[in-house]
């Protein structure tokens, strides 16, 4: 039998309140349904009504699906934001995009909202980070795991070829775009990529602003 929903929400099996209050918020805010399960069945039970679910635990959010699952958070966002605060300045984002206090940033790839979480320790309290993702799942899950960081980093679920005329309207200097090295996402948005080094997993490419 085919799952029911696409994509629906989950606790991992904790009883807390305020995780369950947790999960609802997200079902209601992206209009997903919210699944529960009998005490000790295992929650890969559920993947029989749903073929992804957005699980949330006590220690963190994460997406499930009959492959395995993966869970939410800053990842290698961690390190690079480590190394910002020593006062390095060779992130990516330092280097290409230029980023400095109060700016506003649009992330057209948002994924696991790595880079959108440099962006906005980049751009600080008085900036702001925009993400949008073309995969709702992934959406989801960033937008989650950056409530329970309390980031101020919106999320947004759409393509970003459809946002980025828009963005280089409102940008006052430049819009970035990050896709993996080998994909033809890039050229398929005609962008082409600044230059990295042959070891960099992804490319970057910076989109003029409409006007100044």
């Amino acid at each position: 039998m085919e799952p029911l929903h696409a994509l629906a929400v989950a606790l991992s099996g904790s009883t807390d309140a305020a995780l369950r209050a947790e999960a609802e918020a997200c079902a209601a805010r992206w209009g997903l349904p919210l699944l529960l399960r009998k005490p000790k069945a295992p929650l890969r039970g559920l993947l029989a009504e749903a073929r992804v679910l957005v699980v949330f635990g006590e220690d963190a959010v994460s997406l499930w699906d009959r492959l395995g699952h993966v869970s939410g958070g800053p990842g290698l966002a961690a390190l690079r934001l480590k190394e910002i605060a020593k006062g390095r300045a060779e992130d990516p984002l330092q280097r290409v995009g230029e980023l400095t206090p109060g700016e506003r940033v649009l992330d057209a790839t948002l994924g696991f909202a790595q880079d959108a979480r440099v962006a906005a320790r980049l751009v600080g309290p008085g900036g702001s980070v925009v993400g949008v993702e073309s995969s709702l799942p992934l959406a989801v899950l960033a937008d989650a795991s950056l409530r329970r960081e309390r980031s101020q980093i919106q999320v947004r679920h759409g393509e970003s070829g459809e946002v980025l005329a828009e963005a280089r309207r409102v940008a006052r200097r430049s819009v970035l775009v990050k896709a993996a090295r080998y994909t033809p996402m890039l050229r398929s948005l005609g962008l082409r990529p600044e230059h990295a080094s042959r070891s960099a997993p992804v490319v970057w490419a910076r989109v003029p602003a409409a006007s100044p």
